[in-house]
């Protein structure tokens, strides 16, 4: 079955499709920043994982928990700089 073209499709990147060996994450609130090594990663939380699972898993923010102000962390490695020429 195909998707209307009104309705785009949804795509949820796992642990498994993070294309480096170190995940590179920080919070764009904090400030705070480091790499995690993804076979630890893998082996701690699974390759299925669902990366935005993954991201609230580290809650690496110091803001996490507060609902009102939630953490902001991000993959800058994955995040798409303008549109591609």
């Amino acid at each position: 079955m195909r998707h209307p073209a009104s309705q785009p499709m949804k795509i949820t990147l796992t642990l498994a499709h993070y294309p480096a060996d170190m995940l590179w994450i920080e919070c764009n609130k904090c400030g705070r920043s480091g790499r995690l090594n993804k076979a630890r990663l893998i082996a701690e939380h699974g390759a299925d994982i669902p990366l935005p699972d993954l991201r609230h898993a580290l809650a690496a923010c110091s803001k996490r928990g507060q609902m009102h102000d939630p953490c902001e962390a991000v993959f800058p490695d994955l995040v798409l700089h303008g549109p591609a020429k």
